[in-house]
């Protein structure tokens, strides 16, 4: 009997860390234990994950944390990558104009990043957002709310 308390009290604890895509996250990085509604689903996490991992990782990194030195220029003069996971200027920016950078690319803004208009679709370009955007902590996502990021 008290076997089965154990493994009840177990399968209880552990309820909590999983999301839709059955893999464990922490409370820390996932919106679905954030106090702030965020305007985006599981699916988006889902779809964004495996997206920014095959066209993203190799620029801004794990966790989308970006490159260590990135407000450093670099020999050639351009600017590494720099972090979406909320400690740069990515949440400054509106859900419009990440989509844009994202399709066009950061050459018509002065850098490097090449654009994927051919290679993603809008929603695709969405769900890498959200997928970044889980990274940011409910006061940064708030912020951006507040300066009128869905808009």
């Amino acid at each position: 009997m008290k076997d089965i308390y154990l493994i009840f009290l177990l399968m209880i604890l552990f309820q909590g860390y999983t999301v839709a895509d059955g893999k464990a996250h922490s409370s820390d990085s996932i919106a679905g234990h954030s106090e702030v509604e965020r305007w985006y689903t599981p699916l988006h996490l889902q779809s964004g994950e495996r997206l920014y991992k095959k066209h993203c990782i190799v620029c801004h990194n794990t966790d989308a944390r970006g490159t260590l030195d990135w407000k450093k220029t670099r020999a050639n003069g351009d600017y590494p990558p720099p972090p979406l996971n909320g400690s740069a200027h990515a949440w400054h920016h509106d859900l419009s104009t990440l989509t844009q950078t994202i399709q066009d690319g950061g050459v018509p803004l002065g850098g490097v990043m090449p654009a994927f208009r051919s290679q993603l679709t809008n929603n695709e370009i969405l769900a890498v957002i959200a997928y970044f955007q889980n990274f940011w902590s409910d006061d940064i996502y708030a912020s951006w709310l507040e300066l009128g990021g869905r808009e």
